[in-house]
């Protein structure tokens, strides 16, 4: 995978979260900077406002290109917001079952030194991974405790294209941690074994390639990894780690899975909801909505992607709340947040006919 350095415009994009279904929850940055939210907590399939959006806070600060939403264990979920002020800040708010945001009326700061959106990883309330990159694009992580004290953040090295660090954990003890090297354009990546950081004190792997978006991964079970990104050639390009291959130290050699002339825009989307099985979405540069699902082995389609719909304004996001269960969120070029879901029972997607939900405005 080669090309050449193509500046890539950033591009709002909502977030999703399930705790399991018929949990589902879906926050939106909007073009005015405030936040939006909605819910549903039924299997009728009714949001919460039903046909708008909740305003959750509105600031005077600039945020970041998205917000991140982090169902954590139980039923609680975690927002993180980050300022683009100087020096820049991470904001938290959380809920539980009773689905009311603490704090109710403004945001906690946990941090003064942030300049990305936040990525997280959690097995549990009480054991909360949050992963950024600080004013100066360098990795840095931070844990909470059990009494919910956030621990100091600590520097894992290197200077970063200007990405949100893309996170994946296939159990308690394993955090792998993906960045892109902003002179070369290459993929590093770094991990946590439980114990100890590998390969060492500040050192990354490279898995080369040539990324122009922020790569982002699944894993569908234990030693298995699957990486995807916006190639240099715009084409959507993808790697396998397979713990059960010996070659390249587990890691296959990048593949390109569009067609030759079929390109995208920003960052692509992968969710997994079981073994074996990956839905991948992008964000056409004719501004449809692809995917390209991995089962038995293969893709499908095996060439191409199928067209789920237009008009998309920014980058799809999904998520996954219940086995043969994807819900695709993205925004339009009208500017609202529109919405798509697959159901493997009925083997459809709804609305049929590449139609999408409206679920309200972000303008």
């Amino acid at each position: 995978m080669s090309g050449s350095a193509t500046p890539v415009t950033n591009f709002l994009y909502p977030t999703a979260v399930s705790t399991g279904f018929p949990h589902l929850e879906v926050l939106a940055m909007g073009y005015d900077y405030n936040v939006y939210w909605a819910y549903r907590d039924s299997a009728a399939g009714e949001w919460t406002p039903n046909g708008t959006l909740s305003t959750l806070a509105s600031t005077v600060i600039q945020w970041e290109n998205g917000v991140t939403l982090a169902a954590v264990g139980g039923d609680e979920v975690q927002m993180y917001a980050a300022g683009q002020n100087d020096p820049s800040s991470l904001f938290r708010k959380v809920h539980n079952s009773s689905m009311v945001w603490d704090p109710p009326d403004a945001w906690e700061q946990i941090s003064s030194l942030v300049d990305s959106t936040a990525s997280i990883v959690s097995w549990d309330p009480a054991d909360v991974y949050i992963f950024v990159l600080d004013v100066h694009d360098g990795l840095y992580y931070a844990a909470y405790s059990s009494d919910m004290t956030l621990g100091s953040w600590v520097n894992l090295g290197g200077t970063w294209a200007r990405y949100t660090p893309t996170v994946v954990s296939w159990n308690t003890t394993r955090f792998d941690v993906f960045v892109v090297d902003p002179a070369t354009y290459e993929i590093r990546y770094t991990y946590w074994d439980g114990d100890v950081w590998s390969p060492g004190a500040l050192g990354f792997y490279n898995l080369q390639g040539y990324s122009i978006s922020r790569p982002v991964a699944a894993t569908w079970g234990a030693g298995r990894i699957d990486l995807f990104t916006r190639g240099g050639d715009s084409g959507l390009w993808h790697l396998v780690y397979d713990e059960d291959t010996s070659d390249n130290n587990n890691w296959s050699n990048w593949t390109r899975i569009s067609a030759d002339n079929t390109t995208i825009q920003a960052e692509p989307e992968v969710v997994s909801w079981g073994p074996g099985r990956l839905d991948v979405f992008a964000w056409g540069t004719d501004n449809s909505l692809y995917h390209k699902a991995y089962e038995d082995g293969k893709w499908k389609p095996t060439q191409g992607f199928e067209v789920l719909g237009s008009d998309l304004g920014g980058p799809p996001k999904a998520v996954s709340d219940a086995q043969g269960s994807v819900h695709v969120f993205a925004y339009s070029k009208a500017q609202y947040l529109i919405h798509t879901a697959w159901n493997q029972t009925l083997g459809a997607w709804s609305p049929a006919s590449g139609g999408f939900e409206i679920l309200g405005s972000v303008a």
